[in-house]
């Protein structure tokens, strides 16, 4: 069984001991704790339950008598940045609710819940002309805060020729770590699905890599241990059990609780009118109901964000960056009773929905769909459109990106700066969506296994750098951003795992 970190052992003992005496007696404590935990076949749950544990909390790892690791940011002058950008986003929210007359939160009144309720698909249309609400903010808006990001003791440069928008010195893998971190995705000996799916298997000539990787993947569903699921993710998800196997490894498991709250989540929709509702809908209205490809979910992904926008569940989540949510007393409520507005935490932007809307296509079910959603976001996506030092922020992927182009596509990196083009603006609008929208859909659902199975982001800098090199001919011969920008307009023909593992292979360290 695996070894429960220090810090987290001793509470779970002690609930172990208190609801079976029997360990309390005289012998040896750690062989009893362990038949107990075997005979309530309940190992692989507990194991399961320290993987997700310890990827979440890293701190626990370390001795009990270890001094603390700082939950939120580390460094001041990071902290100060998203500080002032949470505060710029309220300010906004509030400007926009006193100029439209739409107040920030409402009891619906009885007539309307009772009428939403005989009718729940009207909770998800809006009476109002959503042509009104405009985006909070957009990526070009974050991409100007990032770059004014400074430290005051850190001066990284000779000239603004030769270095990008972002100056901070975090630490940053080089190729040699990228190759040894994502080998399977690097060494032409392992067989990923997407490249050999009607192949013979190596092993086993007389099935296709498909069938075998299919009959593999039920075994490893079969074994429900989240590791050994990310191990068989990187070298390709099956499209038929890409739901289960995403499950496991993010530690989704859909029982009582999670349809009693999913219909908590319901009942708050039905009661209370957000402000955010509406920008929900806009956005869902400006990106997924004007793709091809996913608007036909576009009464899904309202209903599912809708729900999201009251799940308190991300808040926990939230306290491990700079600022926090605004908090204010709901109107009636006591003054000493603050919640968070919108009661997730999450100001919704520009682009937001297109974290949800690739999972219509591998969740049928809308309760499966809403908290493995949950699970993504405040695992990975939160920290693309927040400010932090973390290796997975969105800081440090744009500083990785910009490093890989001058480091091993130098003649690319100087003709987009002596056309006075910083290619970070060319492709931030694909980091800080994890290129939902850009890719087609088969491709970025591959993309997103390999996220999973590595736990790691650092892949969108290496896939945004691996597109430009790969249309590096077409934007040496533009000499403009806007020419630029139509060269890379149409990601539809990428195809993904062929491509980082032509870069992986071609560049030098």
């Amino acid at each position: 069984m695996t070894a429960i970190p220090n810090r987290a052992s001793a509470g779970l003992a002690s609930k172990v001991v208190a609801s079976h005496p029997e360990l309390t007696g005289a012998g040896d404590y750690r062989e009893r704790l362990l038949a107990l935990v075997r005979s309530s076949h309940c190992e692989r749950q507990l194991q399961n339950l320290v993987h997700q544990t310890v990827l979440s909390h890293p701190d626990l790892m370390y001795p009990a008598d270890y001094p603390p690791i700082a939950i939120q940011e580390p460094i001041d002058y990071i902290r100060r940045a998203q500080r002032a950008w949470e505060r710029r986003l309220y300010k906004s929210l509030n400007a926009m609710s006193s100029e439209l007359a739409v107040p920030l939160a409402r009891l619906r009144p009885p007539a309307q819940q009772q009428k939403m309720t005989d009718r729940p698909e009207e909770a998800t249309t809006f009476s109002e002309d959503l042509d009104k609400f405009r985006p909070v903010y957009a990526p070009k808006d974050f991409l100007e805060v990032l770059t004014r990001v400074e430290s005051p003791n850190y001066m990284p440069y000779c000239g603004d020729f030769l270095y990008g928008m972002v100056r901070l010195p975090l630490p940053i893998p080089d190729l040699a770590d990228l190759r040894q971190q994502f080998e399977e995705l690097g060494n032409p000996r392992f067989q990923h699905l997407s490249m050999s799916a009607e192949l013979p298997a190596a092993t086993r000539p007389q099935v296709t890599v498909r069938q075998f990787r299919e009959a593999v993947g039920k075994k490893v569903l079969d074994m429900e241990y989240a590791p050994v699921s990310r191990d068989f993710a990187k070298l390709g998800v099956p499209q038929s059990l890409r739901g289960r196997i995403w499950g496991q490894i993010l530690g989704v498991r859909i029982e009582e609780k999670h349809w009693a709250r999913y219909r908590d989540l319901q009942r708050a929709v039905l009661q209370h009118d957000l402000l955010a509702d509406r920008l929900v809908a806009r956005d869902v209205q400006l990106t997924a109901g004007n793709d091809d490809q996913y608007f036909v979910f576009a009464e899904q992904l309202r209903a599912t964000l809708l729900r999201f926008l009251r799940h308190t569940e991300p808040l926990a989540a939230l306290a491990a960056l700079p600022a926090q949510p605004a908090r204010a007393a709901a109107a009636g409520a006591s003054p000493d009773d603050h919640v968070a507005y919108p009661p997730c935490g999450v100001v919704p932007f520009h682009g937001f929905s297109m974290y949800l809307a690739p999972l219509c296509f591998v969740f049928s079910d809308a309760v499966e769909l809403l908290f493995t959603f949950e699970r993504l976001y405040v695992r990975y996506f939160v920290f693309l459109h927040s400010l932090s030092s973390r290796p997975n922020g969105i800081v440090s992927i744009s500083l990785l990106l910009e490093r890989l182009l001058r480091e091993h596509e130098p003649r690319l990196w100087l003709h987009c700066r002596q056309c006075r083009v910083q290619p970070l603006r060319l492709v931030f609008r694909w980091l800080v969506r994890a290129f939902s929208g850009y890719l087609s859909v088969d491709q970025l659902l591959q993309l997103w296994d390999m996220l999973l199975a590595y736990d790691s982001l650092q892949l969108l800098a290496l896939l945004a750098a691996a597109v430009l090199a790969y249309r590096r001919a077409n934007l040496l011969a533009a000499s403009n951003q806007p020419t630029m920008e139509a060269v890379l307009a149409d990601l539809s023909s990428i195809r993904v795992v062929p491509l980082l593992r032509a870069v992986l292979g071609r560049w030098t360290s």
